[in-house]
């Protein structure tokens, strides 16, 4: 068959027009339909594709897999269609179509070891879980899923995971699901084989059951039973009494009661991290005491505090040469009133003023600050020590934010009236007046052990959410230089804020906040340590997935997944995927250089290019700017002297489609003839090399990509071989044998560099 070809505008040529034809009937062979994937999958039709779990399935891990992400099997030929089934349906087919689909937008999870449970020196429980365990190991032999219904804090989700690390089979993957949904969905549950999820349903706006996701439960638990697998769901009581009434059919349910001994758990972990020396401060009737209704998040909390408050007073003692005896004397007082606590002296300091009152640490009530005290004392609470002029320039910033005044407002005022301010006790005797000491160097910091850190969540959760909405343009405002974030005393404790309260939506004001002053690199900050914390990071990885697709945000998200690519390249790697797929020029160019570091670490090549082949799969055979930037991070990897693309271990067939995808496309990518000949100047002459321009040849098949043809000869011209020889006249001649007519268009007379587009 003979091809026209056209002049194309801007240079070049393309394939001309072909002329109209009449659409001719189809026929298709008819075929029984496959049974349909089980009700509670959200389900996606496609035609002649292999069945793939979405890439929230596929990518989401801690670390890369060590075997190709598994695929759902197919099911034996049924009869019928749930009506649940997204279908592709042709007008009239003279046939049934033959249905295949695939699971999307499953819930993210991450493998946990199960000899590191089971080995878990730190793992404490009450006594009323003896029941329980009995319970649940009885329903595991039997079910495959089950709900517990447990408080908020209790220890439950590390109860649960014990349970199925000692009574699952050893094949069986553990893995903690995060919850990202707005209601729950049967259709977002993992559906994996030999896995056994963990999920923990704890939001009363997001996490609210109703009858249909019990109903598709029962259903769910039938499928997951047949594929080896189990799921177990931790439900807090308050989101368990909204389910009186329900029918819960077959569902098998366990009630965690009581709680862990708080002092128990703090001994406990003390324990496991070889600090036993420090028991003895866990014995006073004062800690029991202060414990003794405590949850274990907090004696959990309790055991780092008293670890950083020995190793801080013994290096204290070391610098000033204090005796043992004053050693321990000081670590049992100051432990002492880090575990009471401050909130009864901070309920005085921040309530009404008072005619009387006395410093810090006495019985007697405390004299309340005044506004300039309470501005003051915040800004130190925000660092925790920090320079005493950096402190009162952090309080001026708070009291402008508190008043209404803009950073940008502020340059417009003429100088303010300093009396006031010289009229008011020195900076020192402030300072002194809110309970902190100022050293010689000028350096500033609370005398009392855990004041600082306890009095900016006290403010957080006295005052409403216009105030807090103040902290958050404040903290932004006080973050130190940029390139420096992410080390910043500052986005420790809005992370600290955050996540105290679980109120993820403040991450959505600092990312408006920091946007408008100019300041990404915080917003970076904060949500790479928001990504990392265990009681933030599904929220947080959600919002990156909503920004993955906002133009403004596509930045912001590819800065953020640079630095999680690190400890979460599943997740990272799925969200830059979106970023790329709808990205600008400058987008592409950023997202490329993060799979470049991607592609050049080891264990993430293989995990790299498996991710990437699949891409187009997922999107209906399509090439993604996703998967075409993949191959051009995996054309610049070099091992052992060779590309690595090029070694023999790489399918020829997938490299050839690979490049074909890209070509097609060259334009849109940076530096592509560029990247391809650097790929062919570094394979080795001989068989690498050779395999190298058959790819390339492969690609060009069927005319495709016939402008990044044009520059990929000229690109390749000034390669030369011993014989005299170059890569671009082997290619060219391997070109024109295969399609005899692109002989006159590719000729090297006629060919100049001035004709030839080539990428930037």
């Amino acid at each position: 068959m003979y091809t026209e070809y056209e002049p194309a505008p801007g240079g070049g040529f393309r394939v001309a027009a072909p002329e109209p034809v009449e659409p001719k009937g189809v026929e298709l062979e008819f075929e029984p339909p496959l049974a349909p994937e089980p009700a509670h999958a959200e389900i996606a039709d496609v035609l002649n594709e292999p069945w793939l779990q979405d890439e929230e399935e596929l990518q989401a891990m801690e670390r890369p897999p060590a075997v190709e992400p598994e695929v759902p099997e197919r099911e034996q030929p049924a009869t019928s269609v749930h009506i649940d089934a997204l279908g592709v349906f042709l007008a009239e087919p003279s046939g049934t179509v033959n249905i295949q689909r695939r699971v999307l937008d499953q819930l993210e999870s991450h493998l946990v070891d199960r000899e590191a449970i089971r080995s878990d020196v730190s793992y404490c429980e009450a006594p009323e879980w003896t029941a329980a365990e009995l319970r649940m190991e009885q329903i595991l032999h039997t079910s495959a899923l089950m709900l517990v219904v447990a408080p908020r804090g209790s220890g439950a989700t590390t109860f649960c995971k014990r349970q199925l690390a000692l009574h699952t089979p050893r094949d069986v993957e553990i893995k903690v699901t995060e919850v990202d949904w707005n209601r729950p969905t049967i259709g977002k549950l993992p559906t994996g084989k030999k896995r056994a999820y963990l999920l923990d349903l704890q939001d009363q706006e997001c996490d609210r059951i109703e009858q249909p996701f019990l109903t598709g439960l029962q259903k769910y638990g039938e499928d997951l039973a047949e594929i080896g697998s189990f799921l177990v769901m931790t439900i807090t009581p308050e989101l368990w009494a909204d389910l009186t009434g329900y029918r819960l059919g077959t569902l098998e349910v366990v009630r965690l009661t009581g709680l862990p001994d708080a002092v128990a758990v703090l001994r406990q972990h003390l324990r496991a991290r070889q600090q036993d020396r420090l028991i003895r401060y866990t014995e006073g009737a004062a800690i029991q005491e202060a414990l003794q209704t405590a949850l274990p998040v907090r004696a959990v909390r309790l055991a780092t505090e008293l670890i950083e408050l020995a190793d801080r007073l013994q290096q204290r003692a070391l610098e000033e040469g204090l005796d043992e005896g004053t050693v321990t004397a000081r670590t049992e007082a100051e432990f002492r009133q880090l575990a009471i606590g401050w909130e009864a002296e901070l309920d005085q300091r921040f309530g009404d003023p008072l005619p009387s009152g006395s410093a810090i640490g006495q019985k007697v009530a405390a004299v309340p600050f005044k506004p300039e005290e309470r501005y003051l004392a915040m800004a130190l609470a925000l660092r925790g020590s920090a320079p005493a002029s950096q402190v009162q320039g952090d309080a001026d910033r708070l009291a402008a934010a508190i008043g209404g005044e803009s950073e940008e407002g502020r340059g417009t005022k003429r100088s303010p009236d300093l009396r006031q301010v010289f009229a008011r006790a020195g900076l020192r005797s402030q300072l002194a007046a809110i309970g902190a000491r100022v050293e010689l160097t000028g350096r500033a910091e609370f005398t009392s052990p855990g004041y600082g850190e306890a009095m900016l969540p006290h403010v957080w959760g006295q005052y409403d959410d216009r105030i807090r909405k103040c902290l958050i343009r404040w903290m932004v405002s006080c973050v130190g230089t940029r390139g420096e974030a992410a080390d910043d005393p500052v986005v420790r404790t809005m992370i600290r804020l955050i996540a105290s309260f679980q109120d993820a939506s403040k991450l959505q004001d600092v990312q408006e906040r920091g946007m408008a002053v100019g300041r990404p690199d915080v917003v970076v900050a904060v949500m790479v340590a928001a990504a990392r914390d265990e009681s933030l990071r599904k929220r947080a990885r959600r919002l990156l997935y909503d920004w993955a697709t906002t133009a403004d945000n596509k930045l912001l998200v590819v800065d953020v997944c640079r630095e999680l690519v690190k400890d979460q390249p599943g997740p990272a790697l799925t969200r830059l995927r979106r970023v790329a797929d709808s990205g600008n020029a400058e987008v592409l160019t950023k997202v490329l250089e993060v799979f470049q570091e991607i592609a050049e670490d080891p264990e993430l090549t293989d995990w790299l290019a498996r991710a990437a082949q699949s891409w187009p799969r997922q999107a209906d055979g399509a090439a993604t700017p996703s998967a075409n930037l993949a191959t051009l991070a995996l054309l610049g990897v070099v091992r052992d002297g060779a590309p690595w693309a090029s070694a023999e271990s790489r399918s020829d067939t997938e490299l050839a489609k690979a490049l074909r995808d890209l070509l097609a496309d060259f334009e849109r990518y940076p530096k592509v003839a560029q990247t391809i000949r650097r790929w062919v100047l570094q394979s080795p002459r001989g068989e690498v090399r050779d395999r190298a321009l058959n790819a390339l040849r492969a690609a060009f098949r069927g005319h495709s990509g016939l402008n990044a043809l044009f520059a990929l000869l000229m690109m390749l011209g000034d390669i030369r071989d011993p014989d005299g020889g170059s890569p671009a006249d082997r290619l060219r001649a391997a070109v024109i044998e295969d399609e005899p007519e692109l002989a006159s268009l590719i000729s090297p007379l006629e060919v100049s560099a001035d004709e030839v587009p080539v990428s930037p």
